[in-house]
């Protein structure tokens, strides 16, 4: 909100606006991947790999890994080096336009991951994400990294149809 608040004082939207924003929603939801994939699913131990098992062992009771402190520090940095950036290349607004993109998408995977793991009704657009998170906690966490735009697994590899991981697994184990 702050970010919109800011963006409307540096002058009208511009098609430069449009690109950071879209740009910004494309890099969140691979980052998104990303991070679950290497940082949360890693075989080292770490704070993070750490709170992320839990939230495996408790899928509906640690619902949400980004507690306040976090992502307070985590959206301050990407806040300072977005207004860096459009310092130095004089491309402010659409620097303020990403940054309110960023945490819009933010938000929204924050609720949406709530809602996956909570047993409330769910429009259809939201069901398909539950369905496709609860893969990855009850089929096998290798697999379903992507959260907000499941498509992403696909293009990725990590979209396989369960019944071939339950088959591949089970052959494993003989």
């Amino acid at each position: 909100v702050m970010a919109l608040a800011v963006r409307t004082r540096l002058g009208p939207p511009t098609p430069a606006d449009a690109l950071a924003v879209v740009a910004t929603a494309t890099f969140w939801v691979f980052q998104e991947w990303a991070i679950h994939d290497k940082l949360l699913h890693s075989a080292h131990s770490w704070f993070g790999e750490t709170v992320h098992r839990w939230h495996h062992e408790l899928p509906y009771y640690h619902v949400s890994l980004d507690g306040l402190g976090l992502a307070v520090v985590w959206f301050s940095v990407v806040a300072a080096l977005l207004v860096a950036f459009g310092a130095l290349t004089a491309t402010m607004p659409a620097c303020v336009s990403a940054l309110a993109a960023y945490t819009l998408c933010g938000g929204l995977y924050e609720a949406a991951h709530y809602l996956a793991h909570t047993r409330v009704p769910l429009p259809p657009a939201l069901r398909n994400i539950r369905r496709h998170h609860c893969r990855h906690h009850t089929v096998s966490d290798s697999y379903w990294l992507a959260f907000t735009v499941p498509a992403i697994d696909t293009l990725l590899g990590t979209n396989p149809r369960p019944q071939d991981v339950t088959r591949a697994a089970k052959a494993a184990a003989k």
